[in-house]
C-alpha cells in the first residue's frame, strides 16, 4: 500500500495530471501483470477528484472509492475520554463544544488534557468559552 497524504497539495503542481495518471496506469497494469494486483494507493486529503485533474479528457478516478468522515458524535468520542479523569463526561462534553466534534481537533484537545499540560486543569467549567470563530481553535492547537 502506498499512502500519499493531503493529496490536496497536489492541485498547483504542474505535472499533478501526470501522477495520477501514472497511478492509474499501475492500476490498469494488473490485468496484465499480477505483481501489481499488491499495489494499492490510498489518496487522503480534502480535495474532491474533479479538483486533482485539471484535463478533462483524463479520468482516472473511476476506480476508487470515496469515504467521506464525518464529525465525532458524543458517542463516538466517549472512546477518548477514559484518560480524562472522573471528570471525564463533563471535560468531554466540553471539549466537543469546543471543537464541534472534528475528529482531529477532538482526539488533539483530549490528549493535551489527558497529559495535565494545563489546558483543562480544575474544574470542566474553567475552560474559556470558545471563540467566536471555532476555527480559530486550529491555530491555538497548533502552537500549543
Amino acid at each position: 500500500m502506498v499512502f500519499v497524504d493531503e493529496v490536496d497539495w497536489t492541485i498547483d503542481l504542474p505535472y499533478s495530471d501526470e501522477f495520477f495518471a501514472a497511478i492509474r496506469s499501475c492500476f490498469n497494469r494488473r490485468a496484465t501483470d499480477p505483481p501489481f494486483n499488491r499495489l494499492t494507493f490510498v489518496l487522503l486529503g480534502s480535495a474532491s477528484p474533479a479538483q486533482l485533474i485539471k484535463s478533462a479528457t483524463r479520468t482516472p478516478f473511476n476506480i476508487g472509492h470515496s469515504i467521506e468522515l464525518t464529525d465525532f458524535s458524543a458517542e463516538e468520542a466517549r472512546r477518548l475520554a477514559a484518560p480524562l479523569g472522573d471528570d471525564r463526561e463533563q471535560i468531554l462534553a466540553r471539549i466537543l463544544y469546543w471543537t464541534d466534534g472534528h475528529p482531529y481537533l477532538t482526539q488533539m484537545l483530549c490528549a493535551k488534557v489527558a497529559e495535565g499540560n494545563g489546558v483543562g486543569q480544575g474544574s470542566p467549567c474553567s475552560f474559556p468559552p470558545p471563540p467566536a470563530n471555532r476555527k480559530t481553535i486550529s491555530s491555538s492547537l497548533a502552537t500549543a
